[in-house]
């Protein structure tokens, strides 16, 4: 009787703790979807068009990194997802130039 009361206990705290965990696995992400969502606003206020063209396609990339883990993605999705890093990529190193050589 023992042993099956210290079970019930151990597995009712390692549910607990899953919980928890699983609940501040979910406020990181909106935390940072957040500031990025306020860096984008304060760009936008400032006439800043690229940082917050950048902003905001950082957060399109977390959001789809971050909210579906193990789900089959869309080509578009893909895509999409291509496209905000091009455009992170573009706008903190400059256009990507490719030679005639380059595309073969």
């Amino acid at each position: 009787m023992k042993q099956s009361v210290e079970n019930e206990y151990t597995s009712q705290m390692l549910a607990s703790q899953a919980e928890i965990h699983a609940l501040q696995s979910q406020i990181n992400p909106h935390f940072l979807y957040n500031t990025l969502d306020t860096i984008r606003s304060m760009a936008i206020i400032r006439d800043s068009e690229d940082i917050a063209q950048m902003a905001e396609s950082l957060s399109m990339l977390f959001r789809y990194s971050i909210s579906r883990p193990g789900e089959m993605a869309t080509l578009k999705d893909e895509l999409d997802n291509v496209k905000n890093y091009l455009v992170i990529r573009d706008t903190a190193f400059g256009k990507i130039q490719v030679s005639a050589e380059d595309r073969g």
